[in-house]
Order: structure tokens, then C-alpha cells, then sequence
């Protein structure tokens, strides 16, 4: 599972960097039959920072040690307030073929995401867009608001096929 953020800002959307998380942490729960999920659960401490993608989501550039660590206490701490708000819980209410509808437990806010779902060769691809404004969470910026990061991120799920029962 991944997350993807933009650059903004006046100058950050032209020399900004577009970064990656790895989620390293996350539960997810099925139905009693075990072929459709009811919940995801994420630990907001267990983002850490991969690398810098390109528009593509490519990998472009690894982050240094000094970046990573920098990264991973400012977005525990402070942008996702890990130890106010331990877990970060998906509940999905409604399946189809092209898309899953559930409500986001973020910060202590509960707000509607609808996530499309599709496969792309040997997996299934759950791609879900996140508005960060709806759920309170504060804008990383820099220089007066020069460079910061764009409030849409993007969760990204890759699921190979054999694991899941169709």
C-alpha cells in the first residue's frame, strides 16, 4: 500500500518534489464468507518515506536518511497526530465492479471516499483520492507558503490476483 503526494505552492509545483510513502503497517477484514472486504485499519505511525516519483508514479530518486527521518517524524507527529489519532480505518459500505464506496476515519473526522478499483495485468489495483482538507489534517508548507504539499493525495493498493478469490 502506498501514498502518493503532490507538490504546490507558488514555487514548489515547478521544483517540488512528488513523494511516495510506504504504509508498513495496515489490517484488513472480510465479510464472514471471506470474499468481499468490510475494513481496513492503517497505523498512522507506519508511514515511511521511499523515494520521489516522477508524474507517472515511477520511482525517480531514493530520499536520503537524513529526508526519511525528517519526514517520518514531521508526518507522525504533526501532520497525522499519531499519538491523538493511532489508526486510520476505511469502512466500506458498497461494492461494485469499478469501484468501492465507504466512509474515512482520519484525525477523528468520518467523511465518504469512493475508490476505483480495475486490473492492470496479474493484479487489482484499489486507487482511492483523498481530499486532506475534509479531514482537518494542517498543510506541510515552507517559506511562507513557497513550497508545500498538495492537499489531494492518492492511496494506492496493488493486490496480485492469485491472492484474491474471485
Amino acid at each position: 500500500m502506498y501514498v502518493y503526494t503532490l507538490p504546490a505552492g507558488l514555487l514548489g509545483r515547478y521544483i517540488g518534489r512528488a513523494l511516495r510513502f510506504r504504509v508498513e503497517r495496515f489490517a484488513y477484514y472480510l465479510d464472514l464468507t471471506g470474499r468481499s472486504l468490510r475494513r481496513v485499519e492503517v497505523e498512522a505511525d507506519s508511514l515511511q518515506p521511499q523515494c520521489e516519483v516522477d508524474h507517472r508514479k515511477f520511482e525517480r530518486l531514493l530520499l536520503n536518511f537524513l529526508e526519511v527521518e525528517r519526514l517520518s517524524k514531521r508526518t507522525c507527529s504533526y501532520t497525522l497526530d499519531a499519538p491523538r489519532f493511532p489508526r486510520i480505518i476505511y469502512n466500506l459500505e458498497q461494492e461494485t465492479t469499478d469501484h468501492l464506496e465507504g466512509s474515512l476515519q482520519l484525525r477523528g473526522e468520518t467523511h465518504p471516499v469512493r475508490c476505483s478499483k480495475m486490473l492492470e495485468g496479474p493484479e487489482l489495483v484499489v486507487r482511492c483520492p483523498i481530499d486532506t482538507r475534509e479531514f482537518n489534517v494542517p498543510r506541510y508548507s515552507i517559506l511562507f507558503g513557497l513550497f508545500s504539499v498538495s492537499q489531494h493525495v492518492e492511496v494506492e493498493t496493488r493486490v496480485p490476483l492469485k491472492v484474491v478469490k474471485l
